[in-house]
């Protein structure tokens, strides 16, 4: 599995991109929040405990 840093905090404007709670298919985000692309790793899927929401295109 990809996944990317999300944070509250604003650091590197050149690689974050911003996200909101309408951003997410399902659940809310507390606060407005920032994926850091410069934060790309990989993850064995089976060592996810918890999931805070789910991205994607709107249809």
């Amino acid at each position: 599995m990809i996944v990317l840093k999300i944070t509250g905090s604003s650091h590197f404007k050149e690689f974050q991109v911003e996200l909101e709670g309408k951003d997410l298919l399902r659940r809310k985000l507390r606060k407005k929040s920032f994926i850091d692309c410069s934060s790309i790793f990989t993850v064995e899927k089976s060592l996810v405990i918890k999931s805070i929401g789910e991205g994607g295109l709107k249809r």
